[in-house]
């Protein structure tokens, strides 16, 4: 069985469309009806709470609608699958609070459409707490709803109030928080700790995804540079994800590959970071400012999986990296006698043609750098950050003076 674990956020779901409530409620006037049902947490603590004041023994409030991402599988839910949560709760004294939990499946985008629905208007047997704290009702056995891909879980919370007074009481929930530790039941950490809904079932219900990759000057080397070329990619992914057995640096990740200017895919190799959301992969060529690059990744050939489902990576097509690269001016330099010139600061100046014409004043121009001083590295090597106009390939003509000895050369190089 699959474990799906969903956090009631204070993000707003997207992407959906549908504003009538599923469940039946005698009172549904709360407005909370956006929020995000999601697999991760870290966002602001909130409340919602509303009033009854009601002779009618069985009276029940809609507080707040939860909503999920696109589910990634076809999921046939059973009988034998389940659901539980752990949530914030506070009611007023004589309130006689109870959980009232609607859950349903939508079609599609189409949240007024239910697909079918897993748990109908249940009504919990524990009074919620009159100190905040976490409050569950348990184990709840789910109804058969066959799920398509890119369905949504919705999740209808409020309470069933259970007294004749007509004064007026309240219920409230915790939702958000940014804890790294989920609630427990009775824990009074409800502004700290995140309330959840958990779900047990046969299929998985969400695939690992690739939620943002980039590259930095840091993580690249030149062909003539230890290793070189390469160009070390950072991805993050939405959860924990692993290979077994565990990968050594310089492995073939199985399955995922990159396309450089819409080029063949080619393979990554492995870094670091496995079974956390950030990993570090390789592709062994020289990636340069004016670059696009995309990620791939297949099923069929690789075994990325979630460290807390077992669930596969989804099959991904051109995930976008942000290339945050610089381009450069980079060349060994040398001395008269030939020597390489290492861990040495030098003064440096970058030039292109103007007119082009050597008898005028202004044949050359002088271009921009980010440091006029820099220092080499313990190869010789020189890398200076070029900030002007020339595009990556351009030719310039870079000035270099040393201090000890006094020495100054000119290189015609290439903008990288």
């Amino acid at each position: 069985m699959a474990t799906t674990r969903l956090y009631i956020t204070n993000s707003a779901a997207s992407g959906y469309s549908g504003t009538t409530l599923q469940g039946t409620w005698d009172d549904s006037s709360s407005t909370l009806n956006d929020r995000l049902l999601s697999r991760s947490t870290g966002d602001t603590a909130a409340t919602v709470s509303d009033s009854e004041a009601t002779a009618t023994t069985d009276w029940d409030v809609f507080l707040g609608r939860w909503i999920s991402n696109p589910i990634d599988n076809a999921v046939s839910f059973s009988t034998s699958d389940t659901a539980e949560w752990v949530i914030g709760a506070l009611a007023s004294t004589n309130l006689n609070g109870k959980f009232h939990v609607h859950i349903y499946v939508s079609t599609g985008t189409d949240l007024n459409t239910p697909r079918g629905t897993l748990l109908a208007d249940d009504i919990g047997a524990t009074n919620w707490p009159t100190t905040a704290a976490g409050a569950t009702e348990g184990t709840k056995t789910l109804s058969t709803v066959s799920a398509s891909a890119s369905d949504r879980i919705v999740v209808e919370i409020g309470y069933r109030a259970q007294n004749t007074a007509t004064a007026t009481l309240s219920g409230t929930i915790d939702y958000g928080n940014t804890g790294s530790t989920d609630l427990t039941n009775g824990s009074t950490n409800v502004t700290t700790e995140p309330g959840w809904i958990e779900f047990v079932t046969a299929t998985d219900l969400f695939a690992p995804h690739i939620s943002t990759a980039s590259m930095a000057d840091s993580d690249r080397a030149f062909s003539d540079e230890t290793g070189g070329p390469y160009q070390d990619i950072a991805i993050t992914f939405d959860e924990a994800v692993d290979i077994t057995p565990a990968p050594s640096a310089g492995d073939t990740v199985a399955g995922l590959t990159a396309q450089v200017n819409g080029g063949a895919n080619a393979a990554l190799t492995y870094r670091s970071g496995n079974t956390t959301t950030s990993w570090v992969v390789r592709r062994a060529e020289l990636i340069q400012q004016d670059d696009t690059v995309v990620l791939d990744y297949d099923q069929s050939t690789g075994s990325i999986l979630s460290v807390a489902s077992n669930a596969e990576l989804i099959t991904t097509a051109d995930a976008s990296v942000t290339n945050s690269l610089s381009k450069v001016v980079h060349f060994l330099l040398k001395d008269k006698n030939d020597a390489a010139v290492a861990s040495e600061a030098i003064k440096i100046s970058v030039h292109v043609y103007a007119t082009g014409d050597a008898d005028q004043a202004t044949w050359m121009d002088k271009d921009t750098l980010s440091d006029r001083t820099i220092s080499t590295d313990s190869s010789g090597i020189v890398e200076a950050v070029y900030t002007g106009s020339s595009a990556v390939g351009a030719t310039v003509y870079v000035v270099v003076i040393r201090t000890t000895p006094v020495e100054s050369f000119v290189w015609t190089d290439t903008i990288q």
